[in-house]
């Protein structure tokens, strides 16, 4: 166990001063190795804790002839999981029968066969193909995969524990070295690198992560000691969230409060809808009158904690909300000129420069239009893969959403209603957060989400007796994916 701790400390060390040696991961590769073959389970946990410590090739200044971007030691990996996938639902299909059935199963099935039909109609061909193979690599190692390895409870609290001991081992580095900086605001925008790339990533997984171990403290599934872990934890979550500066994550927490809210007084979804169709006809009514208002706002972001709260409604100085603008209004035009294929999977930052309109360029634009994706993961999908891709990313959110909620409805056991509220309450955080930026084409939001839908799927089949199984949160069983 020390030689181990040892071992993941170094190579932290090694990430931070932006070293790399092949040698520094030939024992671990060996290891990979051996749990390919013999221990998939192992190796879905290695994963799971090495994705916030994860870092790009580019950060680690590898050579990469190919110029296909990945993160390390994750998406290799990912992708031999993808294989292993692929081989296991075809020769143990019997396993994988009832996940088949399901809704969110049938939404994410949808939603990659429209975009697979996208790339065929793609302005980049390769580029739509490379981004396809790669969301396939998120989805079938922890959605797939997920559902075997899901069915025993302590594989999820696994999971999770990993995760977030990762997450908080990354906060503390980052917190460090923020204090020698004096913790100032433009530090907050890179000092997480190289394990993220910016703060509003950073931001937006804390922002993910904080329910669910907000809830493991007082889950009676964990022991004691693991409880006085989250609640560490949390405080050191926390606190990454507040240096982080990241506002969208400070938002995205507040909508996930109000939908707890709604949950825990089980406001009924009639009464809900009417009045977001009463507060979506004032916002259209009085529109004019709204968007005057928040042009007279010229707070920009701060390190004043109140002024940078202030600034997030300022759309006529802040540089990082007219960006925003300038990336929307962006995808809205190669949405209109592509309006039923789109563009192509993956290709939205490649095409958008030529896009821009003088008017909405920033002094954080660039002509060439090299500054990343559309900031939204919704006009991304949009701008393309059409209108029919939008849909099908909107259908996932809703089946997932409702699934998700019924289940937690019809569980009896608080253990296993609380692991379900706080994976509701992680993904409102994250498709909240997901109009204002996108991260499901990285392995730092991908792993958690996608395990998250795979565990909702896991208790609904075989927790409510839909599945051949029907295990119980206490017993002991290792439920293992066949090698």
């Amino acid at each position: 166990m020390l030689i181990s701790l040892g071992y993941v400390l170094f190579l932290v060390y090694m990430m931070t001063q932006n070293k790399f040696s092949y040698a520094a991961v030939i024992p671990g590769g060996i290891l990979i190795l051996y749990w390919s073959f013999f221990r998939i389970n192992s190796l879905l946990l290695f994963v799971a804790f090495f994705t916030p410590l994860s870092t790009s090739l580019e950060e680690l200044g590898i050579y990469n002839p190919l110029g296909v971007e990945m993160a390390l030691p994750t998406e290799p990996i990912l992708f031999g999981l993808m294989m292993i996938a692929i081989y296991k639902s075809f020769f143990h299909a019997d396993r994988f029968k009832p996940m088949m059935t399901h809704g969110i199963t049938k939404a994410i099935l949808f939603y990659l066969a429209w975009m697979l039909f996208t790339v065929f109609w793609s302005s980049m061909p390769m580029v739509s193909a490379k981004f396809f193979i790669s969301k396939l690599w998120f989805i079938f190692s922890f959605f797939v995969l997920g559902h075997i390895f899901f069915k025993d409870i302590k594989n999820y609290q696994r999971f999770i524990y990993l995760f977030t001991l990762s997450m908080v081992l990354v906060v503390i580095v980052t917190i460090i070295r923020h204090g020698f900086r004096g913790f100032d605001k433009f530090s907050a925008h890179f000092i997480m690198s190289p394990f993220f790339k910016d703060h509003t990533v950073y931001g937006a997984i804390l922002a993910f992560l904080l329910p669910i171990t907000l809830g493991a403290m007082w889950n009676k599934a964990w022991s004691n000691r693991n409880r006085i872990f989250f609640i560490i934890s949390n405080m050191i979550l926390i606190a990454g969230i507040i240096l982080s500066y990241t506002r969208a994550a400070w938002l995205s927490l507040v909508l996930a409060l109000g939908v707890y809210v709604v949950i825990k007084m089980k406001i009924s979804f009639r009464f809900l809808a009417t009045t977001l169709v009463i507060l979506g006809t004032m916002f259209f009514s009085f529109q004019t009158e709204i968007f005057f208002m928040l042009t007279k706002n010229t707070q920009d972001s701060s390190g004043n904690f109140s002024e940078h709260i202030q600034s997030m409604s300022n759309i006529s100085t802040d540089a990082s909300n007219l960006e925003r603008l300038n990336r929307w209004n962006s995808a809205i035009t190669l949405w209109e000129e592509e309006p039923l294929f789109g563009w192509g999977p993956g290709t939205y930052q490649f095409q958008y420069a030529p896009k821009q309109m003088s008017y909405d360029k920033t002094i954080i634009s660039t002509m060439e239009g090299d500054m990343g994706n559309s900031h939204s993961e919704y006009l991304g999908p949009l701008a393309e893969t059409g209108v029919p891709g939008l849909i099908s990313v909107l259908i996932l959110i809703i089946v997932f959403f409702t699934k998700s909620i019924r289940l937690y409805s019809a569980l009896d056991d608080p253990r296993l209603k609380n692991f379900v509220l706080g994976i509701i309450l992680a993904n409102v955080t994250y498709f909240s957060h997901g109009i204002l930026n996108n991260y499901l084409d990285v392995d730092k939001a991908s792993v958690p989400v996608w395990a998250s839908f795979a565990f909702i799927v896991t208790l609904d089949l075989f927790y409510r007796g839909k599945g051949a199984d029907n295990l119980s949160l206490d017993e002991r069983s290792e439920e293992r994916i066949p090698s």
